[in-house]
């Protein structure tokens, strides 16, 4: 009965992000079909200039490539991305998404429509497409949050040039730790973070990069790779994680803790 009122709901959300084949151009490239709202096309669309379009295509695709050299799970099907107008994002979507210019539901990425594409909106869309690249892969399971929002968050700052958590996160992660207030790596299982409070909710975002980038200090971006793929074949991260980075869950966080603590 759970999964089937689960089904339906999916089927609901599914159904409530799909635009109207009438509301909305297309636009291709190799692994993305774009759609964006007639009401937004009069300004940047094919009415316009398409710059941000083709902007959000090309900061995309770069993306697919950089995920699928790093770590082999770029999608294998073609994306689809819906371009909203502003206001129509802002009433729908918005309130659905942790990043205020997009967001990955109902098997799409959703973007707030604007002038340009900003360096911040690059990084979100190289956050949304490992989200994107999860569900193709592993439609079926249950992958726990640390892992997907960990592994978007550590791509996300991989794509925007950033080679590890700047000082200033590892300080905040040290002081929740002093504080108390550092979650279980068993809570951050849960697939997602929403039932979380907002100040909650940013810690579990935080500390789940944080795991994922001491995995790859400690044993390397091989292992990542191995890891992740691992994952998305079982929904195990437990096994996964003692196979791919020889180590359990809760010592990757105990780790993590220990060097937050040096």
């Amino acid at each position: 009965m759970r999964a089937a009122l689960v089904s339906i709901f999916a089927l609901a959300a599914a159904l409530a992000a799909a635009p109207a084949a009438a509301d909305f151009e297309r636009e291709r490239s190799t692994h993305f079909l774009l759609l964006y709202d007639v009401e937004f096309d009069t300004r940047t669309g094919r009415g316009g200039s398409g710059r941000f379009e083709r902007g959000v295509l090309q900061s995309l695709e770069a993306s697919h490539r950089t995920l699928d050299a790093l770590l082999g799970i770029a999608p294998r099907r073609r994306v689809d991305v819906v371009v909203h107008d502003p206001g129509r994002f802002d009433r729908d979507f918005a309130w659905r998404f942790r990043f205020p210019s997009a967001g990955f539901y109902g098997e799409r990425i959703h973007i707030r429509g604007s002038a340009t594409v900003s360096a911040a909106l690059e990084t979100v869309l190289a956050h949304e497409l490992v989200h994107a690249a999860v569900d193709e892969r592993a439609p079926s399971l249950v992958v726990p949050g640390w892992v997907n929002e960990g592994l978007a968050t550590w791509f996300e700052a991989r794509r925007a040039g950033k080679g590890r958590m700047s000082p200033s996160e590892r300080n905040a992660l040290a002081e929740v730790d002093a504080r108390g207030g550092w979650i279980a790596i068993e809570r951050l299982a849960t697939p997602s973070f929403a039932a979380f409070g907002p100040g909650e909710a940013s810690r579990a975002y935080l500390q789940s990069y944080a795991l994922i980038e001491h995995l790859v200090e400690r044993r390397g971006e091989r292992a990542l790779r191995d890891f992740v793929r691992r994952v998305l074949r079982t929904g195990d991260a437990r096994t996964a994680l003692r196979r791919a980075g020889r180590m359990e869950p809760a010592e990757l966080d105990r780790s993590l803790r220990e060097s937050l603590r040096r």
